[in-house]
């Protein structure tokens, strides 16, 4: 992915030779998997800076640079390449703003995102948050910490990072990798161990004389 003027192809035989590769590890040696959320964040974000710091248009490459496909730098080796990747999802995100929320502010030397409330987004949080299209008003309730249970709905789901934001909640576990919760089913989930403990409170019997 990266800047291809057409001079430049008329000039140099292999265009890898003038562009900015982008690689992204798959388990798979034919790239049918699909990239992780964790993978996509991280490649959105990292395009969305490359981009900027180069002049790179930030859309499907043409005559005048852009973001290409290895596949349509090298239709014959590389046709699969680089596979299932999410380029509706990539365009939509880089043409939506500027990745970062109005009203907030990155810190990109430090790696943090600090919201209108005072609280702060890091790590690949921070990624998603940016990777994503994210509602501006949707601030975080708390910082980033870590959690035994994550979610009661999912004991198996087990421990790991937890961030409450006011429309969504976002997760990190080694196994799972970085998600959104599902709060509705988290929540009614609560809201039937609430009703069960106020069903199970013990009453006070009020009764006359022997």
């Amino acid at each position: 992915m990266g800047l291809i003027p057409s001079i430049i192809q008329r000039i140099y035989h292999n265009p890898n030779n003038v562009s900015i590769s982008i690689k992204h590890v798959k388990a798979s040696f034919d790239n049918a998997d699909p990239l992780t959320e964790a993978q996509k964040a991280a490649s959105f974000q990292l395009i969305e800076h490359v981009c900027r710091r180069h002049g790179i248009p930030m859309r499907a490459a043409d005559e005048h640079g852009g973001i290409a496909s290895h596949a349509s730098l090298d239709p014959v080796t590389r046709a699969n390449c680089p596979g299932a990747y999410p380029w509706e999802e990539l365009f939509a995100c880089l043409q939506h703003n500027s990745l970062v929320p109005a009203g907030w502010r990155d810190d990109q030397e430090r790696g943090v995102l600090h919201a209108p409330n005072g609280y702060v987004v890091i790590q690949g949080f921070r990624s998603y948050v940016l990777s994503h299209p994210w509602a501006a008003d949707n601030w975080p309730l708390e910082n980033e910490h870590h959690c035994e249970q994550l979610e009661r709905s999912n004991a198996a789901l087990g421990g790991g990072s937890i961030q409450r934001f006011r429309k969504t909640t976002l997760e990190w576990t080694p196994r799972a990798g970085l998600a959104e919760q599902w709060m509705g089913v988290e929540l009614m989930e609560v809201e039937h161990l609430l009703s069960g403990t106020i069903n199970r409170a013990p009453t006070v019997s009020v009764k006359g004389g022997a």
